[in-house]
């Protein structure tokens, strides 16, 4: 059965309407994540500071010896 143009903009129209619901849920989502990550940040910047200082203090003790 063939769809008239009005059916086809309706299904058009709420298939739009799903997606910027979906987008919107999205959006939220990464704020989300955004703004945990910004909280860790000091934390992991430590911990990365902290590794790369030990890495580089284990590399120059197996060179001296």
């Amino acid at each position: 059965m063939a769809r008239t143009d009005q059916q086809l903009r309706r299904e058009v129209g709420a298939e739009r309407e799903k997606l910027v619901e979906a987008v919107d849920a999205l959006r939220g989502e990464a704020a989300g994540i955004r703004g945990r990550m910004r909280a860790r940040l000091p934390l992991a910047a430590a911990g990365a500071l902290g590794v790369g200082t030990a890495v580089r203090l284990l590399r120059r003790r197996g060179r001296k010896d």
